[in-house]
């Protein structure tokens, strides 16, 4: 079989290395598996820096919209494009804020809404139309499309009516961080 005892130890440190070798492959092998796995769980999920801009008839001779206690609008999410959108009033949080819906050519935002800090030149009035700002406060509550699973919070405020905003108009302006499910 070998013809010297020097053959036959040769032969052993080569079968010897066999398994060890691979060993190592195999660690390797896992190594860059986890690496790029926790690669992708990284590249899963990604933020946007976002901006909304809206118009919403408020004014009952200038609306069109299905939403019976709101308004509906028209404008920007930026970076996502043109939108439209709805704000239906006392919808969300069990009666305690309401759901802003915001629709883009790739998904819908459903979002949590919270209207804070009102204020009025004069006295504030029932009426829909009269002049009133007010901070708000949106949490990404669901989403469809590329927002589904997306997560975040947005604020700003929404002015009606005064400054260079038209009578019988809403301009609502948010901003805030979006992310993106995978």
């Amino acid at each position: 079989m070998f013809g010297t005892m020097q053959e036959a130890s040769l032969c052993r440190s080569r079968v010897a290395w066999h398994p060890l070798l691979v060993a190592v492959i195999a660690a390797f092998a896992i190594a860059a598996t986890m690496l790029l796995s926790g690669a992708a769980s990284v590249a899963a999920t990604t933020d946007y820096r976002v901006n909304a801009h809206f118009i919403e008839p408020t004014a009952p001779s200038l609306r069109d919209c299905a939403v019976a206690d709101g308004f509906c609008g028209t404008g920007r999410l930026a970076p996502f494009g043109q939108a439209t959108e709805t704000i239906d009033f006392g919808a969300g949080c069990g009666g305690g804020c309401d759901v802003r819906t915001i629709t883009v050519a790739s998904g819908t935002l459903e979002l949590d809404e919270t209207f804070s800090n009102p204020a009025c030149p004069g006295a504030c009035r029932q009426n829909p139309a009269s002049p009133v700002s007010g901070a708000l406060t949106d949490i990404v509550v669901g989403g469809t499309g590329i927002f589904a699973g997306a997560t975040g919070t947005l604020t700003g405020q929404v002015r009606a009516e005064g400054d260079s905003i038209p009578a019988g108009v809403s301009q609502v302006d948010l901003s805030g961080t979006i992310t993106l499910a995978g």
